[in-house]
C-alpha cells in the first residue's frame, strides 16, 4: 500500500517549495510525491496559458525533483500530458508514470507509455463505465499487468455522497488505487481499509498560499493522519501464520468435551 503526495502544481513554479514540499512529505510518511509534466504551450485552450506557463517544470527541475526525492527515500511520480514528453521523461531514468483521467482512452499516449516504462497509474475519473471498461480490454490485449487503475471522481473538490466508491470494486483489476479529490481524511482512510494497493491525494504546504488547488489539498497533519493509518491496517493485517493466537486457545474444553 503506497500513499502519493500529490503535488500537482501546487509548489508554483518555485524550486524551494518543491523540495519543500518533498522533504515534509517524506517525514509525515508518504511512499510516493508526484508532480505533473505538463508544458503550457500544448494547451488546447490558451485561456489560463501564463497560470500554467508559471508551474511549467524544465529539464532541470525534473532532475534536481528526482534527486531530492532518491535523497528523502520517496518514490518520484509524474503525470505525463502529451507524446513528446514520453520520450524526455524516460531519458531521466524514471521507471513509473501517471496518465491522468483525462486520458483514459488515449490509446496512442497509453501505448508509447508501456514501451518506456515499466508501471503506469491510470485514472479513471472522466470515463464511463464502457470506456473503462474498452480500457480493461486494451491492457488485457497488450498484456499489460504493470498498471495500476485509479479510481477517482474528477470534482475538484469532491463531495463525500459523489464519491462513488463502489466502483474501487467494480474495476476488476488486479492493481486497484483511489485518487482522492475530497477535503479531509475520511475518503482516503476508507480507501485503505477496503485495502486498495495505492491513494494519492492532492498536496500542499499551505492552504492559503495562491492556486487553484491548494484549498482542496490535504496538509502535512492530513497526510501524517493518512500515514499513520495506512501504518495502523498494515499492522491489524496479520498473516495467516499468526492466527489463531496461541494463547486464546487455553479457552478450548473451558465447559467440559463437548465433542
Amino acid at each position: 500500500m503506497k500513499i502519493i503526495a500529490e503535488c500537482c502544481a501546487n509548489h508554483n513554479g518555485d524550486p524551494r517549495l518543491m523540495k519543500q514540499m518533498i522533504e515534509t512529505a517524506a517525514k509525515a510518511g508518504a511512499d510516493v510525491v508526484k508532480f505533473q509534466s505538463f508544458k503550457a504551450d500544448k494547451l488546447v485552450d490558451k485561456t489560463n496559458y501564463k497560470y500554467y506557463k508559471a508551474r511549467e517544470l524544465s529539464y532541470r527541475n525534473h532532475q534536481d525533483i528526482i534527486k531530492w526525492c532518491a535523497q528523502n527515500e520517496v518514490e518520484f511520480l509524474t503525470t505525463v500530458f502529451d507524446m513528446d514528453t514520453v520520450y524526455e521523461l524516460s531519458q531521466l531514468g524514471i521507471k513509473q508514470v501517471k496518465i491522468g483521467s483525462a486520458d483514459c482512452n488515449s490509446w496512442g499516449l497509453i501505448e508509447r507509455c508501456l514501451k518506456y516504462f515499466d508501471h503506469l497509474y491510470i485514472s479513471t475519473g472522466m470515463h464511463t463505465t464502457e470506456e473503462r471498461i474498452e480500457l480493461a480490454k486494451r491492457l488485457v490485449e497488450w498484456g499489460a499487468e504493470n498498471v495500476t487503475l485509479m479510481h477517482c471522481v474528477s470534482l475538484y473538490p469532491c463531495p463525500l455522497d459523489k464519491l462513488n466508491m463502489i466502483n474501487l470494486a467494480f474495476l476488476k483489476w488486479p492493481n486497484i488505487g483511489f485518487s482522492d479529490h475530497s477535503q479531509g481524511t475520511e475518503a482516503a482512510k476508507h480507501a485503505i481499509s477496503l485495502g486498495v494497493q495505492s491513494v494519492e491525494k492532492h498536496f500542499t504546504l499551505d492552504p492559503g498560499m495562491e492556486g487553484k488547488d491548494q484549498q482542496f489539498a490535504m496538509t502535512p497533519f492530513e497526510l501524517k493522519e493518512i500515514c499513520d493509518w495506512r501504518d495502523t491496517v498494515r499492522n491489524m493485517m496479520c498473516g495467516e501464520e499468526q492466527y489463531p493466537d496461541w494463547g486464546a486457545r487455553e479457552y478450548i474444553g473451558k465447559w467440559g468435551n463437548n465433542r
